[in-house]
C-alpha cells in the first residue's frame, strides 16, 4: 500500500506541476509604451513561453561569445608563449609557413606538368600522384623530426618540439629530392626527343613571315611546259620573291651541290639527315653552302630563284628516304610544324 501511495502522490504532483506550468505559460506579460505628450499608448503582449525561448537564445549567444573569447585568449597566450620561447625565429617561422604553402601548391602543379610532359614525349603516365607523394613525404619527415626530438631529449634532458613549418620544410625536401632524380631522367629524354626533332627534316624551308604561297604538291600533274602531258611531280613547290631565304629543315650534312643554273634542278642542294632521310632544295638563285658542310636546323643554305627547268620563281622541295632516288610526299613533314597554312589545315583535318 505504501508503494501505491507514493506512486499516486508522484502522479498528482506531476499533474499539478504541468497544470501550473501551462497556466503560467498562458499568462501574458504586457509591456506598455506611453510617449510623452501623446494620447496614443503602444502595448506589446508576450506569453511566458516566448519569454523563455528568447531568454534561452540570448543565453546561448552569450555562451558562444564567451567561449569564442576564451578560445581566442588561449590561442593568444599560446602564441605569446611560443614567441617568448623562440623569439624572432617564431615570427620568421610564421612567414615561412605562408611561403611553404605557396611552394607546396607549386610543387603539386609541377608534378602534374611533369606527368603531361612525360605523356607528350611518349613516356606514358608517370607512376605517382603529386598529392599521394606529398603524404608519403610528410610521414617520412614526421618520423625523422620526432626521432631527432627524442634524441635531443635523451642527450640533454630538455624537451624540444620543432615548429610546424620545420616539418613542412622537411616534407618538401623529401618530395623535391625524389623529383630531382626523375627530372634528371626527364631532362635526358626531352633532350633526346628534341635532338631527334632537330635531326629530322620537319617544317617549312622558308621563314614564317616570308611572303610565299604553295603552288604545286606531290604526285601526278600536267607538265607546266606542255599542258597536254602528264608527269609525276616528286616534290612540293612554294612560290615567292627572288632572294627569299631558304633554310635547312633539319640537321645534316651537305651531300650534293648542283651549280648548273640550266639543268633540271638548277642551283640546288641535297642534304643528308639521320635515319635515312634526304632533303632537296632546288631552283635557287644563290647557294650559301658547299659539299661536306655540317648544317644546323634553320640554317640559311640559299635564296629562292628561277634557275633550271622552271616557269617562275619558286622553291622545289623534296624528301627522300633510304635511297637518294626514293621520293616520298613532303607534305606530312612540312605540316609537322605548320598548323596555319591552308594546305596544312586541310591535311590535319583529314588525318
Amino acid at each position: 500500500m505504501s508503494g501505491e501511495r507514493v506512486k499516486d502522490t508522484f502522479q498528482n504532483f506531476s499533474q499539478d506541476f504541468v497544470q501550473r506550468f501551462q497556466r503560467k505559460g498562458q499568462e501574458r506579460l504586457t509591456i506598455m509604451v506611453i510617449p510623452h505628450g501623446q494620447d496614443k499608448v503602444f502595448s506589446l503582449q508576450l506569453n511566458w513561453y516566448l519569454i523563455l525561448f528568447c531568454a534561452a537564445i540570448l543565453g546561448m549567444l552569450l555562451f558562444l561569445s564567451g567561449y569564442g573569447f576564451y578560445e581566442g585568449q588561449v590561442r593568444k597566450q599560446e602564441i605569446d608563449r611560443l614567441n617568448r620561447l623562440y623569439g624572432i625565429n617564431f615570427k620568421a617561422a610564421l612567414q615561412l609557413a605562408d611561403k611553404l604553402e605557396d611552394l607546396k601548391t607549386s610543387s603539386w602543379s609541377i608534378g602534374h606538368n611533369m606527368n603531361d610532359t612525360a605523356r607528350q614525349i611518349g613516356l606514358g603516365e608517370l607512376r605517382f600522384n603529386p598529392e599521394d607523394q606529398y603524404d608519403e613525404a610528410r610521414n617520412l619527415a614526421q618520423d625523422q623530426m620526432r626521432n631527432q626530438e627524442k634524441q635531443e631529449h635523451s642527450r640533454s634532458g630538455s624537451s624540444i618540439h620543432f615548429l610546424p613549418p620545420v616539418y613542412m620544410l622537411k616534407t618538401l625536401q623529401y618530395q623535391l629530392g625524389w623529383r630531382s632524380h626523375f627530372l634528371g631522367s626527364l631532362q635526358y629524354w626531352v633532350h633526346e626527343v628534341y635532338s631527334i626533332y632537330r635531326r629530322l627534316p620537319l617544317g617549312r624551308a622558308t621563314d614564317l613571315n616570308a611572303t610565299v604561297r604553295d603552288s604545286s604538291g606531290y604526285g601526278p600533274r600536267r607538265d607546266p611546259f606542255n599542258r597536254y602531258v602528264l608527269e609525276f611531280h616528286p616534290g612540293y613547290d612554294t612560290r615567292g620573291p627572288v632572294g627569299t631565304a631558304i633554310r635547312a629543315t633539319g640537321q645534316g650534312t651537305v651531300y650534293r651541290v648542283m651549280q648548273n643554273a640550266y639543268s633540271g634542278y638548277g642551283r640546288a642542294v641535297l642534304i643528308q639527315h639521320d635515319f635515312g632521310f634526304y632533303s632537296l632544295y632546288a631552283h635557287m638563285s644563290r647557294l650559301h653552302v658547299a659539299v661536306g658542310d655540317k648544317i644546323e636546323k634553320w640554317q640559311l643554305i640559299g635564296e629562292m630563284g628561277n634557275s633550271g627547268r622552271s616557269t617562275g620563281t619558286h622553291l622545289h622541295y623534296e624528301i627522300r628516304y633510304n635511297q637518294e632516288s626514293n621520293h616520298i610526299d613532303p607534305l606530312p613533314f612540312i605540316c609537322a610544324q605548320d598548323y596555319s597554312s591552308h594546305r596544312c589545315r586541310d591535311y590535319h583535318n583529314n588525318n
